[in-house]
């Protein structure tokens, strides 16, 4: 072979080394994007399987990919021979046209999920179906098939997935679960204070998911009563007005309460003139009760309502939720993280990565009377 055959040669090797390069930079880019991405996005159902199955080809395919090219690259280090030379020339070729296909399906997915988000984000806004409807047998809340999506028009997130529950009017409930479980959103849905995605929440024989934002308002004024972890508590006004703030959310004036017996009954009767300031933290959740029972909720909901306060005191506010419950007759229904607490409901729904994954029906719950601490 010449010398001036040889030097050809040898430029179209490194040609084709170089161009192998170039595809072994461009793959290791789309898998790195296609790792990124598989880490935060969760698809909308009627997407799911179809798209999950192409991913999991796809990276197979990514990975056997990079896997040849470089082998190919090693071995072209010592190609001498004019077939080696032809032979890694064609396959080079054939995976040109492998890597567009992976990038046409990569821009297909794309494709797909943008109309994930935008579904999520149209399904969030938009009320579905009538706002008359009827809970089953003695219920008070029947929630069917629920989901929940969270987007920031980049990502999409599954908060909740297809959640069945049942609430019977007048009984004493637990959401159960660790943080990031989904808790606190189920709670929001059942709530009225979020927007539903999918699936029904009926309320009192309402159906939030055909509501409006000002219509879920309107539920939450008549229908429910918020006690929450931080007390939310105006500490410009005294205790005696602060509760009155809950009271005048009920129209119907029969239906308020007195704020001074209702005071006296929270063992804060001496403390109606008194700051927010001076009251300690088992003191301002009291009020923070009281408050949310001033204008007769048919349902109280608890959000880690004993989260910022010490194990003797959080006993006591328990014990106050029970006779609420027995002597009111209102739903309760409480989210926490402490197992402690569902030993004293009715129904423990325990939930884990936005799913109820047990429910627990409790024939004897203990007396919080009984206890020191939780």
């Amino acid at each position: 072979m010449s010398k001036k055959n040889s030097k050809i040669e040898q430029r179209e090797i490194n040609n084709d080394l170089n161009e192998e390069i170039k595809i072994r930079k461009k793959i290791s880019k789309i898998f790195l994007s296609e790792k990124i991405r598989n880490s935060s996005l969760l698809s909308y159902p009627i997407y799911k399987g179809k798209i999950q199955n192409q991913k999991n080809v796809l990276l197979q395919k990514i990975n056997q990919t990079k896997s040849n090219l470089n082998k190919k690259i090693i071995k072209s280090k010592s190609i001498n021979v004019d077939k080696e030379q032809i032979k890694i020339t064609q396959e080079i070729k054939v995976l040109k046209k492998d890597l567009n296909l992976l990038e046409n399906k990569l821009n297909y997915q794309k494709n797909m999920e943008k109309e994930e988000i935008s579904q999520s984000i149209k399904l969030n806004k938009n009320p579905k179906g009538a706002p008359k409807a009827k809970n089953s047998d003695e219920n008070i809340i029947d929630v069917k098939n629920l989901n929940k999506f969270y987007t920031n028009k980049k990502t999409i997130f599954h908060a909740l997935k297809n959640i069945n529950l049942t609430i019977k009017k007048g009984t004493f409930n637990v959401i159960l679960g660790s943080s990031g479980s989904g808790k606190t959103t189920l709670l929001n849905m059942i709530g009225g204070l979020d927007n539903i995605t999918g699936g029904e929440v009926i309320v009192n024989n309402i159906n939030l998911t055909a509501l409006k934002i000002k219509e879920l308002t309107q539920f939450r004024r008549i229908f429910i009563g918020f006690v929450f972890q931080s007390y939310n508590l105006l500490p410009s006004l005294n205790v005696f007005d602060n509760v009155e703030v809950g009271m005048v959310l009920q129209m119907d004036k029969p239906k308020r309460k007195n704020i001074n017996e209702l005071l006296e009954r929270m063992n804060m009767g001496f403390a109606v003139k008194k700051s927010i300031y001076e009251l300690s933290g088992g003191q301002q959740q009291r009020v923070s009760i009281a408050r949310a029972l001033a204008k007769s909720p048919s349902i109280l909901i608890g959000d880690e309502p004993t989260g910022a306060l010490d194990s003797k005191t959080s006993a006591k506010v328990f014990q106050l939720f029970q006779e609420i419950n027995r002597e009111e007759k209102a739903t309760i229904i409480i989210v926490t993280h402490n197992p402690k607490v569902a030993k004293l409901a009715d129904q423990v729904i325990k939930v884990e990565n936005g799913e109820i994954i047990e429910i627990i029906h409790n024939k004897k719950p203990l007396d919080a009377r009984e206890i020191e601490d939780i």
